[in-house]
């Protein structure tokens, strides 16, 4: 059982990896602050991720030595790691919430995450003292405990406050895809967090199939949700002023209408069977507009739309 949920896990840090790539190079195109926050989020969860993967791992093939006694050195400074790796999975987490909500930076967090950094600096001082005069490391376990208890809460808190969020004219493109982050990351934090009153072999079974699941949810909404609906590129009202640009490039009706659809994140099969054309002729028409508008991705295409956007702006 134990070498399966070794394997979930190793799937689940290739995953996380690939999703952090993702959404870097999301964040270099369209350069909101959040991306940067969730690519933080997901390194601090993959590292999480990772001193699990290690601790089982040498549990498993090292028996009868320090990595299974949970007072030894080695485990130690495995929770003093992992309680910093927690502070940073709750900072990182709650910037990529405020940020979807219109708060790109809030000074508030940031004093409180730096407070909370001292007090847990002040703990981690006695807690080690405490252990180097008495071998116990009781102190260091209840810390990191009360600060994953702090996360559970913290990271609830803020995927119900996306569900909650009010419908305003600045934000009203953007709920439908603030609310599918929250919903998805709320569903795989309960079934993470409620893995906990499961037996042993059980629980940790489901809290590394959720942990596969979280590590997937970046990519599926980058993909589907992002650009679709928190940009809202493919509007009309975005568009318009990109006519007389389009016009410069000598962009046909054909090609508009697929860049509207590629803004919508419709893949090739997608536009495929919406404009009854055949494959080919979608992947020609998209290479002719990536051509006349100079770009060679989805990425630079969308970039170039929102460069556009901002000079015409100015």
């Amino acid at each position: 059982m134990l070498h399966l949920v070794l394997l979930v896990m190793l799937l689940a840090l290739i995953l996380g990896t690939w999703a952090a790539v993702y959404a870097f190079q999301f964040y270099k195109v369209y350069g909101h602050s959040f991306l940067r926050f969730l690519v933080r989020y997901i390194f601090f969860l993959n590292l999480a991720v990772f001193l699990f993967l290690i601790t089982k791992y040498l549990y498993l093939n090292f028996p009868d030595s320090i990595f299974t006694d949970p007072k030894s050195v080695f485990y130690t400074i495995v929770f003093l790691v992992a309680t910093l790796v927690e502070i940073g999975l709750i900072h990182s987490f709650v910037s990529v919430a405020l940020g979807l909500k219109g708060v790109e930076d809030s000074v508030k967090l940031n004093r409180l995450f730096v407070a909370g950094l001292i007090l847990v600096g002040i703990c981690y001082i006695v807690g080690i003292t405490t252990y180097m005069n008495t071998g116990s490391n009781t102190w260091i376990l209840t810390l990191y405990r009360s600060v994953v208890t702090v996360a559970m809460i913290a990271i609830m808190t803020a995927n119900i406050s996306l569900l909650i969020q009010r419908k305003t004219e600045n934000n009203n493109s953007k709920l439908k895809s603030n609310r599918a982050f929250g919903w998805f990351n709320l569903v795989g934090y309960v079934v993470f967090f409620g893995s906990s009153v499961l037996s042993e072999s059980a629980g940790l079974y489901v809290s590394a199939t959720s942990l596969l699941f979280l590590n997937s949810i970046p990519i599926v909404w980058l993909k589907k949700f992002f650009v679709r609906d928190f940009l809202k590129l493919s509007t009309d009202n975005n568009l318009q002023f990109l006519d007389v640009t389009l016009q410069n490039h000598q962009i046909s009706n054909r090609e508009r209408e697929i860049m509207e659809l590629i803004l919508q994140g419709k893949s090739n099969k997608e536009i495929e069977d919406m404009l009854f054309i055949s494959y080919n002729t979608v992947k020609n028409h998209i290479y002719n507009l990536y051509q006349k508008l100079g770009v060679k991705s989805r990425g630079q295409l969308i970039n170039f739309i929102l460069e556009s956007r901002r000079q015409m702006e100015r």
